[in-house]
């Protein structure tokens, strides 16, 4: 957006070093292509930010903390009006106890701020108690946290969040000594899956083309090794051990069972200022009482009632809120909110026993006032005011479509996005009015993984797998006549002339010929084979008045998640994350993705 006479970037941004906090980074510009880091932020521990608007010289984001002891998130409203200085103040929303609070949507304009808020009451996931001789451990999985009970006094010891046991997720496969619980290192997963598949589907397991065709005995044992970070991890999947290595002097660090590489260290309690153990288990024992927490528990007989209501809460200033509940059934949400030139307007769906229902609420001199909507099936994801009403994108009866309105109530099609005939799919992400007369909407494309047979191709036989009737179907490649066509009948017989071994597939064509398919020939015809799926196409809707036109977006990489559209001075500006490389079919050393701002102006002006 702008402030103060500049083009502005507000993102949050994980913290490179631990990925547990986040920063809001600014950043600034006048002319939308050199831009200067304004500010870091840093947010409080464990919170981050889901939503930033800004006008009238005033930017504003809505912040989530979590407490252990909380069922829902904390809201927070950080504001600044330079760029620079933030402050932090509570949204103070009225929450239920039994209530899950959710922001859909935010606006911002010359009435101040509105958010749209969901409220959904059901009851809670029960915790679980799990019962040792000498201690009980409260395992909170809505919180995710725990606690840790003295049996004998009664006293809670030890309370904190269950990321503390356990060693779930993360960026890799963790790799532990056993018999001291260090992390030695994480190996990411794609090269941790990539060992797997190299033996199970290469290394005598079996060919990675699409056909059942199975390897012959392994010649040595299911033994995977992987070398990363100056260590290497053999896995004995049949002795169910692993061992860690130093790569360079080959000496012996650490060995352990299968079980203990997969689940980590078992669940230790310790005492934080001393650091003494107060509980020790193995994961037989934690197992053993998990199982017996479940059957212990019991839920009422309403466990699944559910039931819901939608409220628009605004301010003029950030700092003091009213809230209107707009919606109180057993279903509802808001479709769009938007902000005018004289306050806000809102669709809100309702589903209760009586139907789908849409009612349009506007506010105007600070009160609200509500309407019966034309029409219920539509559904805008991004609205923006105009010099004559509204216009939005969104979803409709005939798919993805722009929508002009002139309250909000009634919605005519501006244009819509018909079916692609490449087999793409497209929609419309954004809409924005630069102010001065010039509207934009931005426009997505991707493709569509669609199914077609594999094909390899060499100088004397062409391999077709996955053709209608045909499991395989073997051509000559300069005529194209048919040499050998098996269905699944010869390979449930186990009688198809196909074989695999020393990571190479051999189809014997009855001729005297043998075709031999190497496992990279395969692996480079599967990435052909799929090459540009997912690859989103961008192009930008521009109205100066007389008429849509489209400005097609070309820029170098892959950009994904192109989100936000503004314009400027004569510029387009999209907002999104990019991609330097598209993803391999087989693992390559992962490229890093950012944030990305693209800047251009259609051809002719």
């Amino acid at each position: 957006g702008e402030l103060n006479g500049q083009i502005i970037s507000v993102n949050p941004a994980w913290d490179q070093d631990t990925a547990e906090t986040q920063s809001l980074i600014t950043r600034t510009s006048p002319d939308a292509i050199e831009w200067e880091e304004l500010s870091s932020y840093q947010l409080p521990p464990e919170t981050w930010v889901s939503r930033v608007a800004g006008s009238n010289g005033l930017v504003v984001a809505i912040g989530e903390r979590w407490t252990e002891d909380s069922r829902n998130a904390e809201h927070l409203v950080f504001k600044t009006t330079d760029g620079v200085m933030w402050t932090e103040s509570p949204l103070g929303l009225e929450i239920g106890d039994d209530e899950n609070v959710y922001i859909q949507n935010m606006a911002m304009g010359a009435a101040g701020i509105a958010l749209a808020v969901q409220f959904e009451s059901y009851q809670e996931e029960q915790p679980l108690t799990l019962v040792f001789e000498s201690h009980e451990v409260l395992l909170d999985h809505m919180r995710g946290s725990f606690s840790l009970t003295d049996v004998e006094s009664g006293e809670v010891v030890l309370t904190g969040k269950m990321d503390e046991i356990f060693n779930w997720g993360g960026e890799g496969q963790n790799i532990y000594n056993p018999e001291t619980g260090e992390l030695l290192t994480v190996i990411p997963y794609e090269i941790w899956e990539r060992a797997y598949n190299e033996f199970y589907m290469g290394g005598g397991g079996g060919s990675p083309l699409p056909i059942p065709v199975p390897g012959g005995e392994p010649t040595e044992p299911p033994i995977i090794s992987i070398e990363y970070d100056g260590l290497v991890v053999t896995v004995d999947e049949q002795a169910g051990t692993y061992s860690v290595a130093d790569a360079s002097s080959g000496d012996e660090i650490a060995t352990g069972p299968v079980d203990y590489l997969y689940q980590g260290p078992p669940p230790t309690f310790k005492d934080q200022e001393t650091g003494d153990v107060l509980l020790a288990v193995t994961w037989d024992e934690w197992h053993q009482a998990e199982e017996q927490s479940w059957m212990n528990v019991e839920y009422g007989g309403e466990y699944y009632e559910y039931n819901s209501k939608t409220a628009l809460v605004t301010s003029t200033d950030g700092d003091t809120w009213t809230m209107e509940i707009v919606n109180n059934s057993q279903g509802g949400s808001s479709a769009f909110l938007a902000a005018t030139d004289v306050g806000f307007v809102a669709m809100v769906n309702a589903y209760n026993e009586g139907g789908e229902q849409s009612k349009v609420w506007t506010m105007s001199g600070g009160e609200w006032t509500v309407r019966d909507a034309e029409r219920s099936d539509l559904w805008l994801h991004k609205v923006t005011t105009t010099a004559d009403g509204l216009i939005g994108v969104g979803d409709g009866a005939g798919g993805p479509a722009l929508w002009s309105s002139p309250d909000g109530v009634s919605w005519t099609s501006e244009f819509a996005i018909l079916p692609q005939n490449d087999g793409s799919y497209a929609w419309l992400s954004d809409v924005t009015n630069d102010g001065a007369g010039t509207l934009g909407t931005l426009a997505i494309r991707e493709k569509y993984s669609e199914y077609s047979p594999l094909v390899i191709e060499q100088d004397t036989y062409t391999a077709i797998f996955e053709e209608g009737e045909y499991v395989l179907r073997v051509t000559e490649t300069a005529s194209g006549e048919t040499v050998l066509g098996l269905g699944w009948e010869e390979f449930e017989e186990g009688s198809s002339p196909v074989t695999y071994a020393d990571k190479a597939t051999s189809i014997d064509l009855g001729n005297g010929d043998v075709m031999v398919i190497t496992d990279d020939e395969s692996y480079a015809a599967m990435e052909t084979q799929y090459a540009g799926n997912g690859q989103l196409g961008l192009s930008v809707f521009l109205n100066d008045g007389t008429g849509w036109s489209e400005a097609v977006v070309e820029v170098e990489g892959r950009v994904n998640g192109a989100s936000e559209l503004f314009l400027a001075d004569g510029k387009i500006v999209i907002a999104g994350s990019y991609w330097g490389m598209e993803h391999s079919y087989r693992y390559e050393e992962p490229t890093a993705n950012s944030f990305v701002i693209i800047v251009g102006t259609p051809v002719g002006g």
